[in-house]
């Protein structure tokens, strides 16, 4: 009984942690794509916008923030997206950062 009571702990314990491509245990930091790619080279040039948009999470009960890509792009009045990428960091799951980065004109 209480080997299945530890299980369940731990099964909801784990069930707040931050969504990313994959996810570490102890430690997170990874950069991911969106699927809404236009394969151009124009993102890449000089003076291209950089918008960004995150959401915060403590320890699985408390998220802050809007990180959609709207938000993103209306923060640097971006118009035509090229790229969207993904990024998120998390430290033992008690801290999870997620940010939105869309790169366009």
């Amino acid at each position: 009984m209480k080997k299945l009571l530890v299980i369940m702990l731990l099964c909801i314990g784990f069930s707040g942690c931050g969504m990313s491509p994959t996810t570490g245990l102890l430690f997170t930091n990874v950069k991911a794509s969106h699927d809404y790619v236009r394969h151009t080279t124009e993102a890449w040039q000089v003076g291209a916008k950089v918008g960004t948009a995150e959401v915060m999470n403590i320890l699985g009960l408390i998220a802050i923030g809007d990180c959609s890509i709207k938000t993103a792009a209306d923060k640097e009045k971006i118009t035509k997206i090229h790229f969207v990428d993904y990024e998120t960091f998390s430290v033992l799951g008690f801290f999870t950062r997620h940010t939105t980065r869309v790169i366009g004109e």
